[in-house]
């Protein structure tokens, strides 16, 4: 039957939490403290650790009768007063009272905070960042990778020579990767086929003549990258400058005083569809590298396969297949059009 008088109800209720309060409390001592409740300003409790101590006393008590616990068993008690604070105390409270406490911050944080550290460790997303960081301004390299590698996780100890690991409230920084496990990972990333220098551009040449370097394919280093900047992972942009899907391609080719003999050549390429972004070092991509000058035989031999591929290439359409942030996949047909060639002489003399 329908309770006609829902007052009556609520009032029952009431009545019932108060006996139940009574059992603990009298009421003189409820009407005491409704004047002074516990509250926390600045860090501390505003009241005296004795009462403080009863209080927590008194509450543990009750927790114990709500939640079934008893003198043999307190972790219902414990597991009731938790449950009920993360659900009905503000996140503020919470912050403000768990970050003063010195056995949450000294034992409790970390011991949560170091199952998740091992988590992330060994996770892809500690791999992608740990390749940034080896690639980033340049390849780092072995020597420097690790150098970075212990300055960003470890600090030098006073009283022994050892390093300890640099932690901020007990909670140790992430690690990046060790350099064998990177290198193991770098390894498994697909590139595409990576042609030698000294095997398919010296042919017929004596040993002085003969230099080592390597080279890609034109057409598949363009469909990659296409890949790669349609994904949006570059953050960059895409200008289509009119024609959609009709990427600009600008290649450069240049040496320098480096390397075993004193020189190196180095052709790159790189969209102009990115705009101001092809000025970065970051977004111009090695197709051809060697210990040589750039008017050596072996390069005019490959500027020789590159001027033929650039003709089939501006005459055809590739499908470029690839996968958005949100995790779409889609299939498109991209062009290529060589926008801009390199304006050294040299080069220019071998092209023409």
């Amino acid at each position: 039957m329908i309770d006609q008088f829902p007052e009556r109800e609520a009032q029952t209720s009431s009545n019932q939490k108060q006996s139940s309060l009574s059992q603990v409390l009298s009421d003189r001592s409820i009407a005491v403290r409704r004047k002074l409740p516990t509250t926390f300003d600045n860090g501390k409790l505003n009241t005296c650790p004795s009462v403080a101590r009863k209080r927590r006393k008194e509450t543990f008590d009750i927790a114990q009768k709500v939640h079934g616990g008893g003198p043999e068993s307190e972790l219902p008690g414990s597991v009731g007063i938790i449950d009920t604070a993360l659900n009905k105390c503000g996140s503020g409270v919470l912050v403000d009272m768990l970050s003063t406490n010195k056995k949450f911050n000294s034992s409790v944080l970390p011991a949560i905070y170091k199952k998740k550290l091992l988590e992330y460790e060994s996770s892809h997303e500690n791999m992608i960042r740990s390749v940034s960081v080896y690639y980033s301004g340049g390849v780092a390299g072995k020597k420097k990778y690790r150098k970075i590698y212990k300055d960003s996780s470890y600090k030098k100890s006073i009283k022994s020579k050892k390093c300890l690991r640099a932690s901020v409230n007990n909670c140790p920084l992430p690690r990046l990767v060790p350099y064998h496990k990177l290198m193991g990972f770098i390894k498994t990333i697909p590139l595409g086929k990576i042609y030698s220098v000294y095997d398919n551009l010296c042919d017929g040449l004596d040993d002085l003549q003969k230099v080592h370097g390597c080279y890609r394919n034109m057409k598949d280093i363009l469909v990659k990258l296409a890949e790669f900047y349609l994904s949006g992972y570059s953050g960059h942009t895409i200008n289509w400058f009119g024609q959609e899907y009709t990427f600009s391609v600008s290649l450069g080719g240049d040496g320098a005083p480096f390397g075993k003999n004193d020189v190196a050549c180095a052709w790159l390429v790189s969209f102009l569809n990115i705009e101001r972004g092809v000025l970065s070092s970051n977004e111009n991509h090695l197709l051809f590298g060697a210990n040589c000058t750039e008017t050596c035989l072996p390069v005019q031999r490959f500027i020789k396969i590159l001027v033929a591929d650039i003709a089939v290439i501006e005459q055809q359409s590739f499908p470029c297949t690839f996968k958005t942030s949100s995790g779409d996949i889609h299939t498109v047909n991209v062009k290529f059009q060589v926008s801009e060639l390199p304006n050294d002489e040299n080069d220019c003399i071998f092209i023409w």
